[in-house]
């Protein structure tokens, strides 16, 4: 089903333009007011930028002399570092140990040292095998089976 209007077409009248009472001011705008303008805008744009770069220059200058503190700061970590390592070097020599020992009265033992090993009775009190500890006082559990690998070391 096809719409379709009963009525006429009706005619447009054309609308009459009133005329403004009083005309517009409209004027031609000199080329020297946008040349202010831009001007003003660029020396502004400049200034901006010096002051970012100032400002980055001073942001630069205060991390380095927060560097250069840390670096004098490790420097002198290190001096006490160092001598705090010579300081243990010294107190570890065996002749500073010997001498602190004759302070306090210790002597040394006279001829050379005499090693201890434990007897066959000693090995049972501690729990070690039967036959771990032969007559002299040495262990023979596991010497067969090291030979091999000691020997080859010499």
């Amino acid at each position: 089903m096809t719409a379709t209007s009963t009525h006429a077409p009706r005619a447009t009248r054309p609308r009459r333009q009133e005329a403004p009472a009083t005309p517009p001011d409209l004027r031609l705008v000199s080329p020297v007011r946008h040349v202010r303008r831009f001007g003003g805008l660029v020396v502004l744009g400049a200034l901006g930028l010096l002051f970012g770069l100032v400002f980055l220059q001073v942001l630069l200058v205060q991390n380095q002399h927060h560097i250069d503190s840390l670096n004098a700061r490790l420097g002198n970590e290190q001096a006490t570092y160092q001598r705090l390592r010579l300081e243990v070097a010294e107190m570890e020599a065996p002749d500073r140990i010997v001498r602190e020992a004759t302070k306090l009265g210790l002597v040394e033992p006279p001829g050379a040292p005499v090693y201890l090993t434990p007897s066959a009775e000693d090995a049972r009190a501690l729990g070690l095998p039967a036959g771990s500890v032969d007559q002299m006082g040495e262990s023979t559990s596991d010497w067969p089976r090291m030979k091999p690998y000691l020997q080859d070391r010499g």
